[in-house]
């Protein structure tokens, strides 16, 4: 996490980018919050989220609002410093306060959310097969033999029914006989 102060604006740039956020949120969102006490104690302290446009901060809580222009789109909050304010940095501060040490835990989480969700897609991904390959020792349809049928006969091998629609002989040679004559 970077804090910037430029004229009356701040920024508060995540480690995070706004694509791993939205990733946690959908497969692991715990790793995007701060809980204290184990078990039915368990209390949320603090979560870190994304929403385009609508930027929040409070003891409970950031919504990044904004990402970075950077091909990695880092998640950014930005606030406004009122004109009347003297000491810019403490006003930041102020404004700030226990959230910094919340989203540096947070950014420390979700780097191993990210690793474990990978891992298990991975996972996930071998264990799905397509029409036609083989699911470990079992094969669902072995259409190798029907394929290469129909390669000689220049038909699809479920097709046992003779086409003679565009035949006008009815399958009689060139002499008005049937083949098998």
């Amino acid at each position: 996490m970077k804090i910037n102060i430029t004229g009356d604006v701040f920024i508060i740039t995540s480690k995070l980018t706004v694509a791993d956020i939205a990733l946690v949120a959908k497969n692991k969102p715990d790793a995007l919050k701060v809980f204290e006490g184990e078990g039915i104690d368990r209390e949320q302290k603090f979560a870190v989220s994304f929403n385009d446009g609508k930027p929040s901060i409070a003891n409970f809580g950031i919504t990044f609002g904004s990402k970075t222009r950077c091909a990695k789109g880092f998640a950014f909050y930005r606030g406004d410093i009122p004109s009347t304010v003297v000491n810019a940095k403490d006003y930041v501060a102020d404004i700030i306060g226990t959230s910094a040490d919340f989203i540096k835990i947070v950014e420390e989480q979700v780097p191993t959310a990210i690793e474990e969700i990978k891992k298990a897609r991975t996972s996930l991904l071998a264990d799905i097969t397509l029409d036609g390959e083989n699911a470990g020792d079992s094969t669902p349809t072995d259409n190798k033999s029907n394929k290469s049928a129909s390669k000689r006969s220049g038909k699809n091998a479920s097709d046992n029914t003779a086409d003679n629609s565009g035949d006008t002989n009815n399958g009689n040679d060139s002499n008005g006989k049937n083949a098998g004559d």
